[in-house]
């Protein structure tokens, strides 16, 4: 994970205006920052409430067949992704059970972009 063009990337859709963004039919816009088999970094702003934007990291356990080899380096794994979550707690993340199947969110709203030492604190585990 590159952590100088993740903070790029996040401080360009975080200052763009409104006009230039895409939004679902919901009025939000979702950009994804980084992607591997276990999380999902994303700047979500919304239409109506332009004046902040959010950073969101969706965790769940891969279903792909290479992890469920392996139960107990998957155990390993889920265990230090766990502990990256409530890393993302101390500093400020709300942590939220989505779905009982494993799906969890962690998300904080900023009102100024938070410079790029704080996303050192974004880094997975496995990266």
């Amino acid at each position: 994970m590159d952590i100088r063009s993740i903070s790029q990337r996040c401080e360009q859709v975080s200052l763009a205006s409104i006009e230039d963004l895409e939004f679902n039919v919901d009025g939000v816009s979702l950009t994804e920052l980084y992607q591997d088999d276990w999380i999902r970094i994303l700047v979500v702003r919304e239409r109506e409430i332009s004046e902040f934007f959010t950073i969101e990291i969706e965790f769940s356990t891969p279903t792909n067949e290479t992890t469920s080899d392996n139960p107990t380096f998957l155990l390993s794994q889920a265990i230090d992704y766990l502990k990256y979550m409530q890393n993302l707690e101390s500093i400020g993340f709300t942590l939220e059970l989505v779905d009982h199947d494993w799906l969890w969110s962690a998300y904080r709203k900023f009102t100024e972009f938070p410079g790029i030492e704080f996303f050192r604190h974004l880094q997975p585990p496995s990266s």
